[in-house]
């Protein structure tokens, strides 16, 4: 093993392992014990019942979108990503790279009374999350140092995709974009978020949303 390889290798027993550890067993739990389904090969799951049915269903519509406009990021999606999983996330996603987990906020997604463009911010969020996979598969250590590039690669990854989709980028802006105000507002809405979900008011907005596309989808036919 060179010394590269090596230095990769104690960088991410340390980083996943030890400092992510306590985060890591949650989330083992959630993706092997949480009543789940399987979606385009991978294992989709909500901790939340309420929400679950609409969950399955926007994501198996983001995943349709991501195979349709670029089948080759579709790839490193299935490369990069085991189990997508329904969970609050500062900035709307986060990754698990021991066991490939893809952690949606699908909230942070949410298009009112539009399902078609909720579903591409969805596929946007994955192709983010899918491109730090893609930086791990690479050994990119993600020090103080280089963390910012990262980000901005992972972002700009996301905006490219969602320009494909007719998306006006802005609308997936990196936090180093924002100004200090904004971005101290966007952090406080989040974390409300985070701790303050409503299960039945949620499963009622996602309800409301999947079956206006049912409608549209009907009247098309």
């Amino acid at each position: 093993m060179n010394k590269r390889k090596l230095k990769y290798y104690c960088w991410f027993t340390w980083r996943e392992y030890l400092v992510e550890g306590p985060g890591l067993v949650l989330e083992m739990l959630v993706a092997w014990f949480c009543e789940s389904s399987y979606i385009r090969g991978f294992v989709v799951a909500d901790p939340t019942p309420e929400t679950r049915r609409y969950f399955d269903q926007l994501i198996q519509s983001a995943l349709d979108v991501i195979a349709k406009v670029d089948p080759m990021a579709f790839g490193r999606v299935k490369q990069e990503i085991r189990y997508i999983v329904n969970a609050p996330a500062r900035f709307g996603s986060a990754y698990c790279r021991p066991l490939k987990i893809c952690e949606l906020d699908i909230r942070y997604c949410y298009a009112k009374d539009d399902f078609r463009k909720t579903s591409q911010l969805i596929a946007g969020a994955i192709i983010h999350v899918a491109t730090i996979g893609r930086l791990y598969s690479n050994r990119i250590i993600r020090t103080h140092r280089s963390r910012e590039r990262c980000n901005v690669l992972c972002f700009k990854h996301t905006q490219r995709f969602l320009r494909r989709c007719g998306i006006d980028e802005k609308q997936y802006q990196h936090p180093g974009e924002m100004g200090h105000e904004t971005r101290i507002k966007h952090t406080t809405t989040e974390l409300a978020r985070m701790f303050n979900g409503n299960p039945k008011a949620e499963a009622a907005l996602w309800e409301a949303l999947c079956n206006s596309s049912n409608r549209s989808d009907c009247s098309k036919e």
